[in-house]
């Protein structure tokens, strides 16, 4: 419905509790800008987040005096895939640089050619 999704071909959603942790992972981690925030008389508020002019973003939302249940599995995984292997490494880096640690990841496949994070809300990156 128009807004931040216009032009968007992917936009990811998922509910958290606490909107204020996740900033530092997505943000200052993975360096993804806030494109917009959402506040609606329903109790529902939230942050889109994604580069730019992409094709993708991702909405984290919360509804107000409804708790979110904890529900990832290690298999829960958002795939962010970057060409640019310089790049790639670059990311990895300021997510470390940001005091996030790579777990092992669930799949023994990604172990070679991919770096997996938890993010504050325990869904895997």
């Amino acid at each position: 419905r128009g807004g931040a999704g216009r032009g968007a071909a992917l936009r990811a959603a998922r509910a958290t509790d606490d909107l204020a942790a996740p900033l530092a992972f997505w943000g200052d981690g993975l360096g993804l800008a806030v494109l917009a925030s959402l506040e609606n008389p329903a109790g529902f508020e939230g942050l889109v987040r994604g580069r730019p002019g992409a094709s993708w973003h991702l909405e984290l939302t919360r509804h107000r005096g409804r708790p979110v249940a904890r529900l990832p599995a290690p298999d829960d995984l958002l795939l962010l895939c970057e060409p640019d292997e310089a790049a790639w490494r670059a990311r990895v880096a300021r997510m470390r640089r940001a005091a996030f640690a790579p777990v092992a990841p669930h799949d023994p496949w990604w172990e070679g050619p991919a770096e997996t994070f938890t993010d504050p809300d325990g869904w895997r990156l």
